[in-house]
C-alpha cells in the first residue's frame, strides 16, 4: 500500500463508522417508540358465580356391556331319502331257502316212500312164515295179534313183544318172527335201530 493511499483508507472506515452508528439510533428510536404507543389494558377482573341448583342432576354412568356375538347357525342339511334298494342277494338266499325247503320236502318224501317199501318187504317176509295153530283152529280162535319189536342195521331185532288174542296165536306170532330172521338190512336213507309195530291178523275162512 503507498503513502496516498491510506487517507482513502480512512476516510472510508470513518464513512462505515457513521453509517452504523445512524443505524443503531434509528433502530432505538423504533423501539422505543413502539413501547410508548403500546395499548393500556384494564386490570380489573369480574368474576361471575353461577347459582347452585337445590337437586343437581348427577350424571348416571351406565355401564354399556358390549352385546354378544350372535353364532349363525348352519343351515341344517337335507337329508336325502334312500330308496329302498332290493338287493339281488336277499333275492338269491329267499330262493335258495325255497329251494332248500323243497329238497328236504322231496327228501323226506322220498324218504318215506324207501321206508313204506322196506316195511311192506320184510311184513311180507314175516307174514309168510306165519302159520294157524291147529288147536287155535279146532277152537275157532281168531284175532289181532299187536307185534312190536326193535330192527337193527344187520337185520337182527331186540325186544320182541306180542300183546292181544288168544295166547295161542300170540305164541304164534312170535314163532313167525323169529323164524323171518335175520330180515333184510334197512337202507342208507333209513335211521336205525328202527321200532317196528303192527297187527297180525289171525282169521278163519
Amino acid at each position: 500500500m503507498t503513502f496516498n493511499e491510506q487517507p482513502i483508507r480512512y476516510a472510508a472506515i470513518l464513512v462505515s463508522i457513521l453509517l452504523h452508528a445512524l443505524l443503531f439510533v434509528k433502530f432505538s428510536d423504533v423501539v422505543m417508540g413502539s413501547k410508548s404507543q403500546a395499548p393500556k389494558y384494564d386490570t380489573k377482573i369480574s368474576l361471575n358465580f353461577l347459582p347452585t341448583p337445590k337437586n343437581p342432576v348427577q350424571e348416571v354412568v351406565k355401564e354399556v356391556t358390549p352385546p354378544k356375538p350372535v353364532l349363525k347357525e348352519k343351515p341344517a342339511r337335507k337329508v336325502a331319502k334312500q330308496k329302498k334298494v332290493v338287493q339281488p342277494l336277499v333275492q338269491e338266499q329267499a330262493a335258495a331257502s325255497s329251494v332248500a325247503k323243497e329238497v328236504q320236502r322231496q327228501v323226506a318224501k322220498n324218504s318215506n316212500v324207501v321206508r313204506q317199501t322196506y316195511l311192506s318187504k320184510i311184513l311180507t317176509i314175516i307174514e309168510g312164515n306165519k302159520y294157524y295153530p291147529r288147536i287155535a283152529r279146532r277152537r275157532g280162535l281168531e284175532g289181532n295179534i299187536l307185534v312190536s319189536f326193535l330192527l337193527k342195521e344187520d337185520g337182527y331185532i331186540n325186544g320182541l313183544d306180542t300183546s292181544g288174542g288168544p295166547l295161542l296165536l300170540r305164541r304164534a306170532a312170535k314163532t313167525a318172527v323169529k323164524k323171518s330172521l335175520p330180515l333184510p338190512t334197512t337202507p342208507s336213507d333209513i335211521e336205525y335201530p328202527m321200532h317196528i309195530s303192527y297187527a297180525m291178523q289171525f282169521k278163519l275162512n
